[in-house]
């Protein structure tokens, strides 16, 4: 629903979910899909800006993102510029994105915790031609 509106209409929206004095707040605004860029646009930037004036003007509310918090570049773990909805806890599919474990992703993810997608076997491969590849430290 949030989505659907432009940026003024869309901090109204979340000024109206929040006076119902929400303990949860699930960040499924944005997932790997927006890997190369962690710029957001409108309205899901309208709509994360809100949600942290709101934080920042005292109201309390916990953050569960969902692949990885909205505004986190999922390569290089940057932070869009004041447009990041961070996360108390992340939950992760198939395996941490790069950018959740440098740069600011692990103060912006919280606790990480990764769901088991069917993807392992085919990670591990993956991840044992990276090792091979670049060495024992990646």
């Amino acid at each position: 629903m949030l989505l659907a509106e432009p940026g003024a209409r869309a901090a109204e929206l979340v000024r109206e979910v929040l006076a119902t004095r929400p303990a949860l707040i699930i960040d499924a605004i944005l997932g790997t899909g927006s890997a190369g860029s962690a710029r957001l646009r409108e309205p899901a930037k309208s709509v994360v800006e809100s949600l942290n004036q709101e934080r920042r003007g005292g109201r309390s509310f916990g953050v569960l993102a969902c692949d990885l918090p909205s505004g986190l570049d999922p390569d290089t773990g940057e932070a869009s510029e004041n447009s990041v909805l961070s996360a108390q806890t992340t939950v992760t599919f198939g395996g941490a994105k790069v950018g959740l474990l440098k740069g600011s992703g692990p103060d912006l993810s919280g606790v990480l915790r990764v769901a088991d997608i069917g993807m392992g076997s085919t990670l591990a491969k993956i991840a044992a031609a990276d090792r091979k590849m670049w060495g024992p430290a990646f």
